[in-house]
């Protein structure tokens, strides 16, 4: 079983109760780069039960066959992060189904962020997808289902078509504007109930690994 997080309070949280379980593990965080390699291979070995990791920690270029199970403590903003922590183990080598557990808690902000990384993803698939070279960019948009906080990624998509057609900066600056203007007279508000409140700074001990990283 392989455990991320990017947090590092929860990364140490989870040590100590392994530790308190007897529950043989590894770990692989931002303070420990250089034992990378010789951790995975203890792992791969069988001499531990569970691999540890911060969740950017593992990326392209490792390979875990040992495990079969994978859970993601916490989510990333970018889905390309999480989407590698899943792909370790969905190596060539692996020999098992694979599954992947995500823990979100039930009426906090995960939920909302969750929903937020996969209209995201939406985007950027619809944009990388095949057909999508046959729609137009208000199509692929609309199939996203982008909300407020995608704003950017709809601004992203559009520069990138309008730069692909050969057009001046001038007219992408123009098109940007104009789709911007669509988008955010056609935007509704989140519910009450569901606005996001304001943000609270971070504790130095919940901060990311790769802030604390040596």
């Amino acid at each position: 079983m392989i455990l991320f997080t990017s947090l590092r309070k929860l990364y140490d949280v989870l040590g100590q109760a392994m530790d308190r379980q007897g529950i043989p593990w590894v770990g692989v965080r931002g303070t420990t780069t250089g034992n990378r390699r010789a951790r995975v291979d203890e792992f791969e070995a069988g001499d531990a039960v569970v691999l540890l990791a911060g969740t950017g920690q593992l990326n392209r270029g490792v390979t875990i066959t040992a495990a079969n199970q994978v859970i993601i403590m916490n989510t990333e903003w970018s889905p390309e992060v999480t989407l590698q922590a899943e792909d370790r183990v969905h190596r060539p080598g692996q020999s098992k189904e694979v599954y992947v557990h995500y823990i979100l808690s039930q009426d906090t902000v995960d939920e909302d962020m969750w929903e937020l990384i996969m209209q995201k993803w939406q985007a950027q698939r619809a944009v990388q997808d095949r057909e999508a070279q046959f729609k137009s960019v208000e199509e692929i948009l609309a199939d996203a289902a982008l909300s407020n906080a995608q704003l950017a990624v709809a601004k992203s998509v559009v520069e990138r078509q309008a730069r692909a057609e050969g057009k001046s900066e001038a007219e992408v600056a123009t098109e940007v504007a104009e789709i911007e203007n669509r988008l955010a007279f056609g935007r509704v508000r989140a519910p009450k109930k569901r606005r996001r409140k304001k943000r609270r700074q971070v504790p130095e001990n919940q901060l990311s690994l790769f802030d604390l990283a040596a």
